[in-house]
């Protein structure tokens, strides 16, 4: 229970202080603020960064080359909440499909992602990282960039999918309705 809270406090202190900058967007912001936390959490820690960036294959490629790179550098992909270590080929095709089934985007797996919608990359990149499962997840404006159609759609999916009594979320958002429908607790 001493490690527990540790560990809360110290995912309290990163939420505060990735709260407190004025550019969170940043991804060396984001090392710096990982830097700090204990290797056993650093290790299953994933962020999602505001630009989709998805690599020139399709969408389930990109899921699945996320889940192969997870595996490889030693995150548990998951084993803890039903999935299995060293997941490999179809176990992980299979998971990446789940993934994007859980974020309304199935359809779109065989899709080059050059040819996505922003809404629909955003959802693939969501479901590239809700795909490893991480003890941690830290998000940075997943719904920027979207129309206000596609915002509120992609909020309503991911309401539930970002809560899990088994995941710490960190999320910078702008705008205080989105934090409200999302978060449990808020900082400002």
């Amino acid at each position: 229970d001493e490690h527990n809270g540790q560990i809360e406090k110290q995912i309290g202190s990163l939420r505060n202080q990735i709260a407190e900058r004025r550019q969170p967007h940043e991804k060396r912001l984001f090392e710096m603020k990982l830097a700090l936390l204990p290797e056993a959490i650093r290790a299953d820690t994933q962020m999602a960064l505001q630009t989709p960036a998805l690599a020139r294959r399709s969408a389930l490629a990109n899921v699945e080359a996320a889940i192969a790179w997870w595996e490889r550098r030693g995150g548990r992909a998951g084993e803890r909440r039903g999935g299995r270590a060293g997941e490999r080929g179809g176990d992980r095709r299979e998971r990446a499909h789940r993934a994007l089934e859980r974020l309304g985007v199935g359809d779109l797996a065989d899709r080059p992602a050059a040819t996505l919608s922003g809404g629909e990359a955003r959802r693939v990149h969501l479901a590239r990282v809700l795909a490893l499962d991480p003890d941690v997840l830290l998000l940075d404006e997943p719904f920027a960039g979207l129309d206000t159609a596609a915002r509120g759609d992609l909020l309503y999916d991911t309401r539930e999918l970002l809560r899990s009594p088994d995941r710490a979320t960190v999320i910078v958002l702008h705008d205080r309705a989105e934090a409200w429908a999302l978060a449990d607790r808020t900082a400002l």
